[in-house]
């Protein structure tokens, strides 16, 4: 969980934390809708 906090965090986004009971990651962001979220963390992560 912690280097895909890391990732968010490169990618810009505001109080990462990530939920290890769940494996859920939150964030604050005013920058990104759904579309483009998921381009960046696909790109993030491959």
């Amino acid at each position: 969980m912690k280097e895909l906090r890391e990732a968010a965090e490169a990618l810009g986004y505001d109080n990462v934390r990530a939920l290890v009971a769940s494996g859920n990651l939150v964030f604050d962001t005013k920058k990104a809708t759904d579309t483009k979220l998921e381009s960046a963390f696909g790109a993030a992560i491959e």
